[in-house]
């Protein structure tokens, strides 16, 4: 199998998730694998989430750099 290609930002990651979307709507993907899917698009976005939270609790303004892709 070959290795996926990473996600770099939260816009591929928004468009990747609209086109498993698109695809479900056309009975091209099983509706099993996108809930998989989007659980783990969950985890990645309550991980940014907890980093941006975690920012604002030390008061720094530091970069996360997956919410400026």
């Amino acid at each position: 199998m070959a290795t996926p290609k990473k996600i770099e930002g939260i816009t591929e990651l928004r468009n990747n998730l609209l086109d498993y979307y698109v695809q479900a709507r056309n009975g091209e993907v099983n509706v099993k694998e996108i809930g998989h899917i989007s659980q783990l698009a969950g985890k990645i976005l309550n991980s940014a989430k907890i980093q941006l939270q975690y920012n604002m609790h030390l008061e720094r303004k530091s970069e996360i750099p997956f919410l400026e892709k």
